[in-house]
């Protein structure tokens, strides 16, 4: 859906010897502010930000990853569609199929105490 680079400005630092200028960082390298080189078609090195990588949805259960649904950072969620953020099934979205299968009541076919 989004890429995982956003571009940004940068100021450029004077070369000393006559060189080709260097892109100057914005900060210091931290967990978010990590930043990444590349060459432009016009051959100018600038700086993109690069954005932390989502963990994603988990079972609440068992903790596996939960399949069918993206991994966005939490703001992106916000953005999506209900049905984009769960699986057509009860607990979906919050439990994986196995956990859901599992629970008594669903299985067996009475109300146990999960209900």
């Amino acid at each position: 859906m989004c890429s995982q680079v956003v571009f940004c400005r940068i100021s450029w630092s004077p070369s000393a010897s006559g060189q080709a200028a260097r892109p100057e960082t914005r900060g210091y390298n931290t967990k978010s502010n990590k930043q990444r080189v590349v060459k432009t078609p016009g051959g100018r090195a600038v700086f993109q930000v690069v954005k932390k990588k989502a963990k994603g949805p988990i079972c609440g259960d068992c903790g596996k990853a939960l399949i069918g649904l993206p991994r966005l950072r939490p703001i992106e969620y916000a953005r999506l569609k209900k049905r984009e953020k769960r699986v057509n099934r009860a607990y979906g979205g919050s439990r994986c199929a196995g956990c859901v299968r599992s629970r008594s009541g669903l299985s067996t076919g009475w109300i146990g105490e999960f209900c």
